[in-house]
């Protein structure tokens, strides 16, 4: 709920969010001209920390797009479009998936052999989503932060940044006696 925005489920397209910074560095670095023609982050022909200010171009020499946080057809196409650069697994593995948002280089932390069986997987049904995290989560140790309620821990651990999403998880939780009432 959280990482995904609460979002639905659409089979055959997870939520996803591309990430360019994370492209270079399964891609473009070997790539540079052709990458810097499509695209661009912080610290890499933009301002700011490599996770931000991500934007897209196509054709090269158009104005730069941001697409983040809008609509998924536009994640979509940026994530189509880097996999016909550098193949579907370096796209996958630069993007995060699922309500979970697991980033592709954790596919072995969830038991796939590669990013692309992770993103197959996580498209066809939500419980293989819920299934990934959990997966995630024991590999990663953070069953204990979870059952003990330490949200800045696991937000700390699970995204990087636990003093944002260290509240949200709390809110969310908090939210459960009122789902907990709903008839069934």
């Amino acid at each position: 709920y959280v990482e995904s925005g609460g979002r639905a489920f659409t089979p055959g397209k997870p939520i996803l969010r591309f990430e360019n910074h994370v492209f270079w560095d399964n891609w473009g670095k070997n790539n540079v001209a052709k990458f810097d023609q499509h695209f661009r982050f912080g610290g890499h022909g933009a301002s700011g920390a490599r996770s931000k200010n991500h934007g897209f171009r196509n054709p090269p020499g158009t104005p730069w797009r941001s697409f983040h946080g809008g609509a998924q057809a536009l994640e979509y196409e940026v994530f189509n479009f880097a996999s016909t650069l550098g193949g579907q697994e370096a796209a996958c593995l630069s993007s995060s998936f699922g309500g979970p948002q697991i980033m592709g280089f954790n596919h072995k932390a969830c038991g796939y052999p590669n990013a692309a069986a992770l993103f197959t997987r996580f498209a066809a049904d939500p419980r293989w989503q819920v299934l990934g995290f959990f997966d995630f989560c024991g590999t990663n140790g953070l069953v204990d932060e979870i059952s003990g309620h330490r949200w800045v821990d696991f937000g700390k651990k699970y995204n990087g940044n636990g003093a944002v999403y260290g509240p949200l998880l709390k809110a969310a939780f908090d939210e459960k006696p009122a789902f907990d009432a709903l008839p069934r």
